[in-house]
């Protein structure tokens, strides 16, 4: 029995859950958004352990270039959650809360983030933030 996605949204929308003061960020293809009320993560679909993205149900892998001003908002003990979308065609899939893993240690080198999401994706969700991607040519065996 397949379950339906969670309804889309704008890229607007995901980032007002940060609150007031929003401030936009970049890490690799992510988008952050640091507010005072959390901290928004908009990936973009696909799974590759080389940049950022959804690595698995519940394992989510940010990583590019150090961004220093949002170490803090990834720290396993802080406050303020962490809300995580994917980007789709349509709009953004809301994938849940997570809290950080692991991180760089030095404010300056912050450049990954590992991510547990709190409750582990459907087979749908999976399927649509990591999109199988078309078969190639089969080689020939002779």
């Amino acid at each position: 029995m397949t379950q339906p996605l969670p309804s889309l949204t704008t890229e607007a929308a995901a980032l007002s859950v940060a609150g007031a003061g929003l401030r936009r960020y970049e890490m690799g293809s992510a988008l952050i958004g640091a507010g005072a009320d959390a901290t928004v993560v908009i990936l973009e679909p696909g799974a590759n352990p080389e940049v950022s993205g959804v690595q698995g149900s519940t394992e989510v892998l940010l990583r590019g270039d150090a961004v220093p001003a949002l170490h803090s908002r990834f720290d396993f003990w802080e406050a303020l959650p962490l809300h995580l979308f994917a980007r789709l065609d349509r709009g953004c899939l809301p994938l849940g809360t997570a809290r950080c893993r692991g991180r760089s240690s030095a404010p300056a080198a912050f450049d990954h983030a590992e991510l547990e999401l709190d409750r582990p994706l459907s087979r749908e969700m999976l399927d649509a933030v990591r999109p199988v991607p078309a078969p190639g040519p089969v080689p020939e065996v002779d």
